[in-house]
């Protein structure tokens, strides 16, 4: 843990990824690409989020352990067993949904390829290992900050989720800001800047990335927020159909091949779109 780092920005690599990810985003090539534009160009923050984390208790105790949080998720997603009213209980109803199935992010982590990312960048095992947990907690941080799988809660999650670097909203903002709701812009700007504002408040409570989600699972939802000091949460009624999905269709369906693996989650997005 005290190895001393300098994880720099790439700029052309994070601008060609990012291009590549626009032309077939639902797909394993896509994420991949997704993964490696974020963190090609976020390398600073990256460093500042895993010397925080390697800091606190709890993060020293998992980089000790280096628990695989993908495979508890899998199993946590499958567990009908799950104490009703149990974080994980909430997370496998929350993968259920028809409509998370396009965005079920622990089959997008996997396709992070983590490892040939991690050599290419030049990472040690220690980032390599902390960058695929982080993106293992996504869907994690739409059950605990109670977004659910609409195109408005993922921008919501996404705004939570990056107000805990020290990084501007900048591009990330301006770009779910363009998106153009039914509810119209003003209430859309306004559910996105709560979003990050929860997010912010959190991040002054607690260090997410370093709760122990393995022991949490099994605990009860609302015990779990108290302890990460999460703001209370209630989404308007119809947030999912702020949106009229047909516009989007073919950029989250993507301009290549679909792979066939994500053409269900395709599909619910069509029936949803009708």
């Amino acid at each position: 843990m005290t190895t001393e780092r300098n994880l720099k920005r790439r700029y052309w690599a994070g601008i060609t990824s990012s291009v590549k990810h626009v032309m077939n985003p639902i797909s394993e090539e896509g994420a991949s690409h997704a993964f490696k534009a974020a963190f090609s160009l976020a390398g600073p923050h990256l460093q500042t989020a895993f010397e925080e984390f390697s800091r606190h208790p709890n993060g020293e105790r998992l980089l000790k352990d280096r628990p695989q949080l993908g495979d508890r998720l899998a199993d946590a997603a499958n567990a009908l067993d799950a104490p009703e009213g149990s974080f994980a209980a909430a997370y496998r109803d929350f993968i259920g949904m028809d409509t998370n199935a396009m965005v079920d992010t622990r089959a997008l982590a996997s396709y992070a390829h983590v490892d040939a990312l991690a050599e290419e960048l030049g990472w040690d095992e220690e980032i390599a290992w902390f960058v695929e947990r982080m993106a293992n907690t996504h869907d994690l941080f739409h059950v605990l900050a109670g977004y659910g799988p609409s195109l408005a809660g993922e921008g919501a999650v996404i705004m939570f989720t990056f107000s805990h670097f020290e990084m501007r909203r900048g591009l990330l903002a301006a770009f779910l800001h363009s998106l153009r709701p039914k509810v119209g812009w003003r209430r859309w700007h306004g559910y996105l800047r709560e979003g990050w504002e929860r997010g912010a408040e959190t991040a002054g409570a607690g260090q997410l990335l370093a709760a122990y989600y393995e022991e949490l699972l099994p605990l009860p939802l609302e015990q779990v927020r108290r302890e990460l000091g999460i703001p209370g949460h209630t989404d308007p009624p119809g947030v999912a159909d702020w949106f009229d999905m047909k516009r989007y269709r073919r950029f989250l369906s993507g301009y290549g091949a679909l792979d066939e693996d994500m053409a269900d989650g395709i599909a619910a997005l069509n029936r949803r779109a009708r």
